[in-house]
Order: structure tokens, then sequence, then C-alpha cells
């Protein structure tokens, strides 16, 4: 895994974030990332993205604070991230979502893109969920957290 700038965050708010992250897991079986950026703590200026190129958006406006928290809970299996770009409408339209990246498609999530891109993707339960589009099956799954500008 590449090292990049550290964070500057607030571990006490990282820790809040940390928890009710799998509080809500354990009533709900997914969480969009426009969901966990209005979390308490959840804003922020950061954008993250799904590879080194940044090419791949995963979502903007993220404080610190919660990346730190899903990087955590990610390299410790608390929870998996899954693209969901066949039926990303159905997860991400309830909310009046106004993107304004492309959408990428499936068949060329990893061969890059010369503009940034959106990639839809939710959070779930870490190795409980068993799915074969599961993030953790790709090449960018140790890094995809880690992209953050």
């Amino acid at each position: 895994m590449q090292t990049l700038e550290p964070l500057s965050q607030d571990v006490t708010v990282k820790n809040f974030l940390k928890e009710l992250i799998e509080d809500l897991l354990d009533v709900e079986p997914l969480i969009t990332f426009y969901t966990l950026s209005k979390l308490p703590g959840g804003s922020g200026e950061k954008t993250l993205y799904a590879n080194q190129a940044k090419q791949l958006v995963i979502w903007s406006l993220l404080s610190d604070e919660l990346i730190a928290a899903i990087t955590e809970l990610l390299l410790s299996n608390a929870i998996a991230i899954e693209p969901v770009l066949h039926n990303w409408a159905w997860f991400y339209e309830a909310d009046s979502i106004q993107n304004v990246f492309p959408i990428a498609r499936s068949d060329e999530l990893y061969k890059g893109y010369e503009e940034p891109h959106w990639v839809p993707y939710i959070l779930v339960k870490g190795k409980a969920v068993k799915r074969k589009s599961q993030i953790r099956n790709s090449l960018n799954h140790e890094r995809c957290m880690a992209y953050a500008a």
C-alpha cells in the first residue's frame, strides 16, 4: 500500500463515526456515501477516489475523520465497499443526488478514464457479505480508501 500524506483529524470524531457506522450497519444492510456525508462530522472538503490516478470518484465533500473511520473499518474487515453500477439509481436517486461526474461503466471500471468518473459505492458489513462484485476481490481493494484529496 502506498504511503500518503496523513489526514489531519480529530480522533474523537473519527472514533464516534466508526461506532456510528457500525451501529447503522447493525440495523441497515447498507449505507450510501451520501448518507455517510450527512452524518455529524462526516462532511468536509475531501474527495475520495477509488484509484491512485484519481479517475474514479467515490464521493466528494467528506471529512478527514470520516475517511479515516472508513479506512480503519475497511482494513479491519468490519466493512466492505461495493460498487453498485447496474442499480445505482435505486440507491442514490431517492436522495435526489446531483452528480457532476459522468458515471463509470462497469466494463471500464478499472481501465481508467482521462477525466474523473463517479463510481456509485455502498458500504456493507465486511466478511459476512459475500458478493462477486465485492471490491475486496479487485486489485484496488487495499488502496481504495487511501486516495483522498
